[in-house]
């Protein structure tokens, strides 16, 4: 057999294995698998205080920086957070003369100020 004739073999092993089914005892693992998906959503008091948090930080900076948004994004954004994560938050405010450094600092000033805790500037 020729190089060609072992490919299409080949090919064909593959599409047969594609269209295999992966298990067929999988729905007896079904309720469990739930029952885990379940336990690692936020319940929705969570997600209000999420909520309730990223207006208050955007009530906070709007105040010093009114043009500034404030843009969720990670676990929380995507839905992947589980009861207790963080909540991650990207600052956007426009100009070119702006000292980021000085901008942290003050940042994490009001938010101190304002009696938030654990308050880190990386």
């Amino acid at each position: 057999m020729d190089n060609r004739g072992q490919r299409l073999l080949g090919q064909k092993a593959r599409m047969v294995k594609m269209y295999m089914a992966c298990r067929n005892d999988i729905h007896r693992y079904d309720a469990t698998f739930i029952a885990i998906y379940k336990s690692l959503i936020p319940a929705e008091e969570e997600l209000e205080k999420q909520r309730q948090l990223m207006a208050h930080l955007e009530n906070l900076v709007a105040k010093e920086w009114p043009h500034a948004k404030l843009y969720l994004y990670g676990s929380c954004a995507n839905s992947f957070g589980f009861p207790k994560s963080d909540i991650d938050v990207c600052l956007a405010i426009e100009g070119d003369d702006i000292n980021k450094s000085e901008m942290l600092l003050k940042l994490a000033e009001i938010l101190e100020s304002d009696n938030l805790q654990n308050v880190q500037v990386k």
